[in-house]
């Protein structure tokens, strides 16, 4: 329903005035000439022009008034009805596994259809993560279902969202407790519960877990936790492989109808690179599947592990912060060692480190010219946090590539901003968009000048300004690698990013890749292949970074890199990298499970060069871990949500209970919207009409 008013800024009664100019500039016009003329004039004709003209002028002495249309638009929005359908392989793994493929379905599309009738019905099927392609065919490997209702909120927060029906079988195997995280999503949940709950004859790989890193030469435990349902009394082999060959095997019995037996075994890392071992438990006779008998896990060998000095000058919060995300990279460890406790032999201490984090260092209230000199000498690679601490002067003098002016002890909250002509490294697309919502860094206020081979991460904004100044950068003024961050407050980044995802993985990334590039001995290949990982989920596109450097050691993308991937088998893929600004990116899509190497090649300067690697990817086994549906998970999350449970033969139940849902109504709207009256349209053609039928008629009775 549309409704609209007339209104003016000017008082009402100048529409009078408007009336008096019209109606008198018509009457003098016509009826005036009327009663002076001899002859007998068209009287009727006479009046008819009069009122064209009267309204011409009338309307356009109204317009001189700026006149706006107020319209008011009603709209009724029905309630939208989110119908949310578990297409996990979890939900198959019953004895009615037909019926879910084939009836179930059936009577799906009949609740939608009779819904619809009423309601707005948005139909979206659900594993990790809520997809708009409701089409179902239980294969996706990862249930989120928290992850799922707050994809429902932000889809339609704001909007008139009158129920969740969610189907499922309440197994989930990624983020939490959806009973306990959902509090933002403020409607009716009502549940379907699909699966069984009664105990499946199985046995299986129930959990694994081992160190995704071992050490060349060191032992490395792995925890099998293997299961046996409904095999009382039998014998159960768990085996051990390495690469193919038999490592270990232990026999176990069940001894009761619910068996589980955790084992823990040692083994010695004995090669270099990834290693795959694939855990085994012997198949018994009607099991529920064969599939989770078996899990392979990959653990990644390598030689040492790099040590990281962080040198503080007192306490912080940062502190654990920095260290937490650096640890995450299981490659890094790191020691907290405060100035105060330092030992007069530096030297041989430093050298124990690849890399030194000074936290406020050189600051104000220690004096660390003994140590800075050290550092130094030792040509070891630093990363600088400055904060309010700092003694600035004292910085600016070992020329590092920044110094900071006319400080007076101000500070300013910087919120960062990617530089995008940075080139040293890179950042995946998750870690840039997430960056975006980084809290302020505490910065010192001051005039920031750079100078030598600088090359800027994170620029700063203060407030809503955007500045040239650097907030991460790197330098090369010495002979040793250098990184600077201009603030302090890391510890804020990592709390605001797990409020708002529930994981720390863009700080995490940050800090590493920041550390990476300044612990890295220096790299004199031309050709450098980087990746942030080196296993991949059967599910997670396979991505590579490539760098390529003339002989003079200058980043270009002029020549084309290609990579060819091998398989366990022998069989090659062959791709070509894309180029990015100076780089090159790579995403191989989805491979299959399994073991691979590469090789990269391109021309520099007419010569090839080439490099190599390895990665792996493995089978994702989380649907086939818990087979038993949990159906009072689904309850407790329909009853805080002021909904109920119902079974796949109950489904038609749900409509009765929505509509008798007072809650659940329709709203209306209304649209409010000013318009000048003269920029319409047909005002335009009206004037036209009036002015051209009264002139029209004047030529045609010979002109008044």
């Amino acid at each position: 329903m549309l409704l609209f008013t007339l209104i003016t800024e000017k008082p009402w009664w100048f529409i009078f005035g408007c009336f008096s100019i019209g109606i008198t500039y018509a009457l003098a016009l016509y009826p005036y000439k009327l009663l002076r003329k001899t002859e007998k004039p068209n009287t009727k004709l006479i009046w008819w022009m009069t009122a064209l003209r009267f309204i011409s002028i009338f309307v356009l002495s109204f317009l001189l008034l700026s006149p706006l249309i107020k319209s008011f638009q009603r709209e009724v929005q029905k309630p939208v009805i989110v119908l949310a359908q578990d297409n996990s392989r979890s939900v198959l793994l019953n004895k009615d596994s037909t019926f879910y493929q084939t009836s179930y379905l059936e009577n799906l599309e009949v609740l939608k259809s009779k819904l619809s009738e009423t309601f707005d019905v948005r139909y979206y099927s659900f594993g990790k993560q809520l997809n708009d392609d409701p089409k179902i065919n239980y294969d996706d490997k990862q249930t989120n279902i928290s992850a799922v209702l707050d994809a429902v909120y932000d889809k339609f927060e704001g909007q008139n969202l009158g129920a969740v029906i969610l189907a499922s079988d309440g197994i989930y195997n990624q983020g939490s407790n959806p009973v306990y995280s959902n509090k933002k999503l403020r409607t009716t949940v009502y549940t379907i519960a699909l699966g069984d709950t009664t105990l499946p004859r199985d046995v299986l790989v129930k959990r694994v877990r081992t160190n995704s890193i071992a050490y060349l030469g060191n032992s490395f435990p792995i925890e099998i936790e293997a299961a046996a349902y409904g095999y009382n009394g039998s014998n159960i082999i768990v085996s051990v492989f390495h690469n193919g060959q038999l490592e270990s095997v232990q026999s176990i019995v069940a001894n009761n109808l619910r068996f589980t037996k955790t084992l823990l075994l040692n083994f010695n890392a004995k090669a270099k690179g990834m290693q795959r071992y694939t855990i085994t438990v012997s198949h018994q006779k009607g099991e529920l599947s064969y599939l989770n008998n078996v899990k392979d896990i990959y653990i990644d060998v390598i030689d040492g592990r790099q040590k990281i000095m962080l040198l503080a000058n007192a306490p912080h919060p940062d502190l654990g912060a920095i260290k937490n995300a650096i640890e995450a990279n299981q490659n890094y460890e790191v020691n907290i060692v405060y100035a105060r406790d330092l030992s007069s032999d530096l030297s041989s201490f430093i050298r124990e480190y690849t890399l030194v984090i000074l936290h406020q260092i050189p600051s104000v209230d220690l004096s660390s010219k003994n140590l800075l000199e050290t550092l130094s000498k030792c040509k070891v690679p630093r990363l600088y946090i400055l904060g309010s601490q700092s003694n600035l002067p004292v910085f600016n003098s070992l020329n590092e590539g920044l110094s900071i002016s006319y400080n007076r002890g101000n500070t300013n909250d910087a919120i960062p901003k990617v530089n995008k002509e940075f080139n040293l490294f890179s950042f995946s697309e998750e870690t840039l968009n997430n960056s975006i919502n980084f809290p302020p860094l505490q910065t010192p206020f001051g005039n920031y000048t750079t100078a030598g081979d600088v090359n800027m991460l994170f620029k700063q904004q203060i407030g809503a300004t955007q500045t040239d100044m650097p907030l991460i950068l790197f330098s090369k003024a010495n002979e040793y690698k250098t990184g600077i961050i201009c603030g302090e407050g890391f510890w804020r980044w990592r709390l605001q990013e797990y409020a708002q995802t529930q994981s720390q993985t863009a700080s995490n990334e940050v800090m590493t890749k920041v550390i990476q590039y300044l612990s890295a001995k220096e790299d004199k290949r031309l050709l450098r292949i980087t990746s942030t990982q080196k296993t991949f989920e059967e599910n997670e596109n396979v991505m590579f970074d490539a760098e390529v450097y003339t002989p003079g050691y200058e980043l270009t993308n002029e020549s084309d890199v290609g990579l060819k991937v091998i398989n366990e088998g022998g069989k090659s893929f062959d791709f070509q990298f894309s180029k990015s600004v100076k780089v090159y990116h790579l995403d191989c899509g989805i491979l299959p499970i399994g073991a691979y190497r590469y090789t990269a090649n391109t021309i520099v300067g007419g010569k090839p060069e080439s490099t190599s690697g390895q990665f792996t990817v493995f089978p994702l086994q989380a649907e086939f871990t818990e087979t038993v549906a949990n159906h009072q998970l689904l309850a407790s999350l329909a009853s805080i949500n002021n909904g109920k449970l119902f079974y796949p033969s109950e489904m038609q139940q749900i409509i009765k209970a929505i509509n008798s849902n007072e809650i659940i109504k329709p709203v209306s709207y209304e649209r409010q919207q000013l318009q000048d009256l003269i920029n319409l349209k047909w005002i335009f053609g009206f004037l036209i009409f009036t002015l051209t039928a009264e002139w029209f008629f004047r030529k045609r009775e010979g002109g008044y």
